[in-house]
């Protein structure tokens, strides 16, 4: 009932607004976003991993996190590929911290413990338009698998 009287005032609902966090911040949430979906089904591992490594890198709380990560679900479904989040994220992160980002999308793949060859496609794609390496992406992976 709260919802309805918020987007009557409001006009739209709790996902259609933007979060607290910048578009840098939508761009990265909705990379992670897209890998969790990479394999068909966004598991409950997968969502809390998103949820704890968005509210780690950008200092959210639990409810800005929550926020951010519906939102990011939001605008990933609006676009037609993830250029347009890569592309933002390419411009403002450091090469590090596509690197991180990238470790990141490892983790959302192997969080059901199984890396599926659409899932090391995506990531090997997002990586190359992150302007990452070959061997930086293979670095990614074999870092991410080292911490299991």
């Amino acid at each position: 009932m709260i919802e309805i009287l918020l987007k009557f005032v409001d006009g739209r609902t709790r996902v259609e607004r933007a979060p607290r966090a910048g578009r840098l911040e939508v761009a990265a949430a909705a990379l992670l976003v897209e890998m969790a979906r990479a394999d068909g089904e966004v598991s409950d591992i997968e969502r809390a991993r998103i949820l704890k490594l968005v509210r780690s890198r950008f200092g959210l709380s639990p409810s800005e996190a929550e926020d951010l990560v519906a939102f990011a679900e939001h605008r990933q479904d609006q676009v037609f590929s993830e250029w347009i989040f890569t592309e933002t994220v390419r411009a403002r992160f450091s090469p590090e911290e596509r690197l991180e980002l990238l470790r990141h999308l490892f983790e959302i793949a192997l969080a059901d413990d199984v890396l599926t060859a659409h899932e090391a496609e995506v990531v090997a794609r997002i990586g190359e338009h992150l302007g990452l390496s070959p061997a930086d992406i293979l670095a990614a992976h074999d870092s991410c698998l080292k911490l299991r």
